[in-house]
């Protein structure tokens, strides 16, 4: 039985390590297919290995900003579904960086508000969140709110909630994440969607565990 557990462990690590090489573009079953036109929206995007070596799903990033990662494709059309689900109403998204997710939102059809540092016109990531907006058709529905959460949150909160659906990636560290969640309880909508990226961050994960949305 030991021998036999031990051959397991090393199947399961070689799987691991076999991960990035195998790496894929995904998409789950029964959800509909982000727009042909998304893509093409981000000219300087480029695919790479899985940022979580534990998930083989092709990574990507914008070349200008190599080291910065966005969600994968099967996450991104996660979003853009939660988006139809609550299509004409109003959505929040806390860090945006080069606008992959808001354009996947936008399409979805919310009216989206987005709060982040660095969506200043005539920044480099604030320019290209706009020029990618503009490519798929939807910069009308993205209104920028540039400034730090929490406290923006509250300030944008007061004009433009109830927010039906809110995404949740800004500053990752420390309990930042759940300052941001703590913020976000007051706006939001009766029937509300809130989503966390990168939950294999451990205070992240722990947030969700704990249920303090409920």
């Amino acid at each position: 039985m030991r021998l036999k557990t031990q051959a397991i462990k090393r199947a399961v690590v070689t799987l691991q390590g076999m991960l990035p090489m195998q790496a894929i573009d995904y998409q789950s079953h029964n959800l509909l297919s982000l727009p042909e036109k998304f893509a093409g929206c981000f000219p300087n995007v480029a695919t790479r290995k899985p940022w979580n070596p534990r998930i083989a799903q092709t990574g990507r990033m914008d070349r200008r900003w190599p080291n910065v990662g966005i969600t994968t494709w099967d996450e991104a059309t996660l979003l853009y579904n939660y988006s139809k689900m609550f299509a004409g109403k109003r959505a929040l998204e806390i860090g945006c960086w080069i606008g992959w997710s808001s354009v996947a939102f936008a399409l979805g059809g919310v009216h989206l508000d987005i709060i982040d540092p660095l969506v200043e016109v005539g920044t480099p990531q604030g320019d290209s969140v706009r020029e990618s907006l503009t490519a798929a058709g939807v910069l009308d529905r993205v209104t920028f709110h540039p400034g730090f959460s929490p406290g923006k949150i509250r300030e944008v909160g007061q004009t433009n909630a109830p927010w039906s659906l809110v995404f949740i990636d800004g500053n990752h560290e420390g309990d930042a994440p759940l300052n941001d969640a703590r913020a976000v309880l007051d706006y939001c909508a009766d029937t509300c969607a809130v989503i966390f990226h990168d939950c294999h961050y451990a205070n992240i994960r722990a947030l969700t565990a704990a249920r303090i949305l409920a």
